[in-house]
């Protein structure tokens, strides 16, 4: 599915820069503003972005890490992971922003893009109806591949700690997760459920997305170099290079990330 989604994305990049608003939109996604950029606050936010995106803090790539063969070269497959996951990403942004841009959304709309304001205006686009059932099949892979692994986050605990088969723990964790998303699922519906004005779905991706996914990923990876012995690591990322400066980085950057954090919080 995962070739089907890049090829999709893709497909629709290019064709969103035929619209009205695409180079308006290429101006609003290229442009650099020194005044954001050196803000705390972008700088948090964009690692909420990236935490999120490439699963850290999630206990995801502990999962996985579990399963992967040894001999595997974990460095170059974090180098691979980082540069598909930000090329796709791009190739979101070129699909995206052209489409907001023609019909006069708010960039800043936030999940409402997907729900409300794309599905009014791919009935104005010259074959709507098929953009937006590759759209919305899309967004769906994306969500099931994400879903996915986040479930083997929490069928893995619930196999090994009780003993129970793979049918039965997955049956858990798919009740257990269905439950957590109703609240969220519920956000555009008819109900309509939001805290404060804030959708319920949005307000979980701020508290989840540029908070908990951060602390937990700052906390793991200086728990990690700090608690496996130095020999451990290096022998488990069976790279080809020197990797022993990735040891320190991991020991010292959460530091220095742990302060940044506070600091985006406090000024």
């Amino acid at each position: 599915m995962l070739p089907l989604l890049v090829v999709g994305v893709i497909g629709l990049a290019v064709y969103s820069q035929t619209l009205e608003g695409a180079g308006q939109a290429n101006d609003f996604y290229f442009s650099f503003d020194s005044d954001h950029f050196w803000k705390l606050q972008t700088w948090r936010m964009a690692a909420g972005q990236a935490f999120y995106s490439l699963s850290i803090g999630l206990a995801l790539l502990i999962t996985y890490g579990s399963y992967t063969p040894n001999g595997v070269n974990l460095v170059t497959s974090s180098v691979a992971i980082v540069a598909t996951n930000s090329f796709v990403s791009l190739m979101a942004g070129l699909m995206v922003f052209p489409i907001v841009f023609t019909f006069g959304i708010t960039p800043e709309t936030g999940s409402q893009l997907s729900f409300t304001a794309f599905p009014a205006v791919f009935g104005d686009l010259a074959g709507g109806r098929a953009i937006s059932i590759v759209f919305f099949v899309l967004l769906f892979l994306a969500a099931f591949t994400s879903c996915t692994g986040g479930l083997a986050v929490v069928l893995a605990p619930i196999r090994d700690e009780f003993q129970t088969p793979r049918w039965a723990a997955a049956a858990i964790g798919v009740a257990f997760v269905t439950l957590l998303g109703i609240p969220s699922a519920l956000s555009f519906t008819s109900v309509g459920l939001d805290i404060n004005g804030k959708p319920f779905l949005d307000l979980m991706d701020q508290v989840t997305g540029s908070g908990v996914v951060i602390v937990a990923g700052i906390l793991g990876a200086g728990l990690i170099a700090w608690g496996i012995a130095k020999a451990d690591l290096l022998a488990a990322m069976n790279s080809r290079l020197s990797s022993e400066w990735i040891i320190y980085v991991g020991r010292f950057l959460p530091v220095g990330a742990v302060v940044l954090l506070l600091a985006t919080y406090l000024f």
